[in-house]
């Protein structure tokens, strides 16, 4: 997307967002006292909010990514055990996020950050998971011949073959599946005290702050672009680069 487009969708909800804001000013905060407040706002708050919701969200990222390739590792070794992560992947996306979010409040407390990290996990697994069985079945058809002619064991195809094919597969998934744990992750800091982007908007919300709570979601919207644009995007456009 070029700049000019994303300059065209700027000024386009902006404008909107304007509109809204006449017509339902009581729920409504206008975009020019967003800004002006989101000026003024303690940058140590900001960062400090973001670092812990980027935080709580790579954690959860990192420990699904280990998972999902521990998975693909145990599945090679036998049909039936393929056949299990296949059918686990399924029973994963199935389950709620809220199930997921609040599970972990009962387990580790509202205190903790566990619960977001758990979240952002549950989201990135099936994600990946799904992405990395379709593609190493595709690796393993084309390359056993090279395998069994290689005399490879188990580890050493995983090591030699699949991770590296894999890789372009598992960007792209890792691009969806961290947007998708980022936007999940703040739904577990909301009900809980750790902190976060979540914890700060739901706080804006219950004292009816709604120009701080304006902010922080616009915040939040700027965090995920940037994630998403300047560092997933161009990852993935390498990984493009590479299958090329």
């Amino acid at each position: 997307m070029s700049l000019a487009g994303w300059f065209l969708v700027a000024i386009s909800m902006v404008a909107i967002w304007k509109l809204a804001c006449q017509f339902a000013s009581y729920a409504i905060v206008c975009p020019e006292t967003v800004f002006y407040h989101l000026l003024n706002m303690d940058l140590t708050t900001i960062v400090h909010a973001m670092t812990i919701t980027l935080s709580n969200t790579f954690a959860g990222f990192v420990l699904a990514s280990i998972a999902a390739y521990t998975s693909i590792f145990i599945g090679i070794t036998h049909p039936i055990l393929w056949s299990f992560f296949a059918s686990l992947n399924v029973l994963v996306q199935s389950v709620s996020i809220l199930i997921w979010a609040l599970l972990g409040l009962a387990i580790f407390g509202v205190a903790s950050r566990l619960p977001a990290i758990l979240v952002a996990f549950a989201a990135s697994y099936p994600i990946l998971l799904s992405s990395l069985l379709t593609s190493v079945e595709r690796l393993r058809k084309r390359y056993w011949e090279l395998s069994k002619m290689l005399k490879l064991n188990k580890l050493q195809e995983l090591v030699y073959i699949l991770v590296p094919g894999s890789l372009p597969a598992y960007i792209s998934a890792a691009r969806s599946a961290f947007g998708v744990a980022l936007r999940v992750s703040v739904v577990a800091e909301a009900f809980g005290a750790s902190g976060g982007v979540g914890y700060m908007l739901m706080l804006s919300y219950s004292i009816g702050d709604l120009v701080d709570f304006y902010t922080w979601a616009l915040l939040l919207i700027m965090l995920m672009l940037f994630v998403d644009r300047v560092l997933f995007y161009q990852l993935e456009r390498l990984a493009m680069r590479w299958v090329g």
